[in-house]
């Protein structure tokens, strides 16, 4: 069973590490020193890491929303081809066309937003909630500052611009296609 020895050093400059490292060695062959430094480099590494994670989710969603707001407005658009196509050959503009899909993606995408921005809020709570009872010291404090919750107020409003614009895009691209 390995054992654990902590010392504290009155200097801890490199040649001071470097000297008890030696000796450890000399005594231990297979004893390992770590210094709070390491160790803390270690956990800054891996916050690093999973902030990058996040970012890259982040994306992912995005790309995901995009791709699949495209797709219900293309298949939208494919159901109701025939009334799209008498209301264009009434005269119709391509914008009036155009408002009415971005209107109803806007509309679904603020709900959404708006459901995971509270259902992500709550998960939040909770995990702080978990964690304060914990007295963990190593632990961060999970409340989030206000600049932190105005981004989560502000993710709905972000899902449903990606959605509208998504779908303006999408519609006038297939209207381009019309006769």
């Amino acid at each position: 069973m390995p054992g654990i020895v902590a010392v504290e050093t009155a200097e801890t400059h490199a040649q001071v590490l470097q000297n008890i490292h030696s000796r450890i060695a000399g005594a231990a062959p297979n004893a390992r020193m770590d210094t709070h430094e390491e160790w803390l480099n270690d956990l800054l590494r891996f916050t690093g890491a999973l902030q990058l994670a996040a970012v890259i989710l982040a994306l992912v969603i995005g790309i995901t929303t995009v791709t699949a707001v495209a797709g219900a407005v293309r298949a939208r658009l494919a159901i109701n081809r025939a009334e799209v196509e008498l209301l264009h050959l009434m005269g119709a503009s391509d914008r009036y066309i155009t408002r009415q899909f971005q209107r109803h993606s806007l509309i679904l995408a603020l709900r959404g937003g708006i459901a995971g921005a509270i259902g992500g809020a709550l998960v939040l709570a909770l995990i702080g909630w978990v964690a304060g009872k914990m007295d963990v010291a190593i632990l961060p404090d999970f409340r989030l500052d206000p600049v932190q919750m105005a981004m989560l107020a502000l993710t709905p409003f972000l899902a449903a611009a990606i959605a509208s614009a998504t779908a303006r895009w999408t519609v006038l691209r297939v209207l381009e296609s019309f006769p």
